[in-house]
């Protein structure tokens, strides 16, 4: 009996089942299921440890004092993370820019803060560069750490794919290590720091990645003093634009203010399927009107203010799945007849394929839905899973035409 498992009692299949299901929870359940018997142990042991997290994270649990044999392991090869982690979360690393302001507020201090500083230095790299099977990092990227060590060591990992980073800016960063990294598929780049050094660099990375898949760039508005104001987006992937090259980008988020989006930069997003914009205003007319010529049929739409060119482009095809916009600032007697087209024609469209609709943050007038609304838009989406509106219940004897909201 000491040799039976559990596959002696229930199907492979079941099992992996069991297993599956359970990444859709709590991963510490593996932790249990482990100990069940070594079949179960050999199924859930990559899942228990496919991700891991390095950070100097100082509380009142005393764990802190296990992260120097915690890197060590990792450098020496003997932790499992070393087989198994595909993802890695890097963050809270020791400052080694001393402000008198901020240092005072630093969870390290004094002797332990000198500990943990040396054990930084001699444990992260070593740790890092052991976990040859990560393929997507994400890292919370301070500018009084050094980031620019971390980022230089990131990029010597053989099977990174996916680069996600977060610009925490107390002060300007400086010379971003960029050029180790290549051939990712998705590049996330958020409170990215608008200095012409850093835009270099996030340059070159576009053009060592000509199979991106995925592209974040959101802006820091933060500090900084030699901030570039704009840019064309076609300008930061004119280098990747080959007479060859096929591009194969789906996901794009960006800031509209900062990254301008034109007629030029539509080659590049010949196969976009996902577009996530902060703010529809700023993008020109002509932007919607290439996307419709080059037969551009975007899956997800996401962003700000609703105006008339992109009611043609909704209106150019079929096949869009999840809308969110917000209110539109325009005149009540314009903007009322766009919104009035979106329900009565842009929804009917899509019908066959929409499942989400959303509208945030709202202004009252003149987007809260009406019956008619609902009847001749809304309800013909039989695919419809996500509705997010406000609904208007006129009062007695109101002109629906111009409804009165009570304050």
């Amino acid at each position: 009996m000491a040799d039976r498992s559990i596959l002696d009692v229930l199907p492979p299949d079941i099992v992996e089942l069991v297993v599956q299901e359970g990444k859709n929870h709590d991963r510490k359940d593996f932790c249990g299921l482990r100990l069940v018997c070594k079949a179960l142990n050999d199924l859930v042991e990559p899942e228990v440890f496919s991700t891991v997290t390095i950070q100097f994270l100082r509380d009142d649990s005393g764990r802190w004092e296990a992260i120097p044999e915690f890197l060590s392991s990792l450098a020496s090869g003997t932790s499992p993370y070393v087989r198994w982690a595909k993802r890695l979360r890097l963050r809270g690393l020791i400052p080694i820019l001393a402000i008198t302001h901020w240092s005072h507020y630093d969870p390290w201090q004094g002797e332990e803060h000198q500990t943990m500083l040396a054990c930084q230095k001699e444990l992260l790299a070593p740790a890092i560069e052991s976990l040859v099977h990560v393929e997507v990092v994400e890292y919370l990227a301070s500018s009084r750490e050094p980031y620019q060590n971390a980022l230089s060591t990131l990029a010597k990992l053989p099977r990174l794919r996916d680069l996600l980073i977060t610009f925490h800016t107390n002060f300007d960063f400086q010379n971003i290590p960029f050029a180790g990294f290549s051939n990712l598929d998705r590049i996330w780049l958020d409170d990215l720091p608008m200095t012409p050094d850093i835009l270099d660099g996030v340059k070159g990375l576009l053009a060592r990645s000509p199979s991106i898949t995925e592209l974040v760039l959101k802006v820091s508005y933060g500090l900084g003093s030699t901030k570039v104001e704009r840019l064309e987006l076609s300008s930061m992937v004119e280098d990747i634009m080959q007479p060859n090259f096929s591009p194969m980008l789906k996901h794009l988020t960006i800031s509209a203010s900062q990254f301008n989006l034109s007629p030029s930069c539509v080659p590049f997003l010949r196969s976009l399927t996902s577009l996530v914009v902060s703010d529809f205003t700023v993008v020109q007319p002509s932007f919607w009107r290439a996307l419709q010529d080059v037969g551009i049929r975007l899956r997800k739409l996401k962003g700000g203010r609703l105006r008339q060119p992109i009611m043609d482009y909704l209106l150019s095809y079929s096949g869009l799945q999840d809308i969110t916009l917000q209110w539109s600032d325009e005149e009540f007697e314009e903007i009322g007849s766009i919104v009035s087209k979106f329900f009565h024609a842009v929804l009917p469209r899509h019908r066959d394929t929409i499942r989400s609709i959303s509208f945030g943050p709202p202004m009252l007038v003149p987007w809260p839905v009406t019956q008619s609304y609902l009847d001749e838009g809304v309800y013909l989406c039989k695919k419809l899973k996500y509705l997010s509106l406000i609904y208007y219940f006129p009062y007695p004897n109101e002109n629906a035409r111009t409804p009165l909201f009570p304050w």
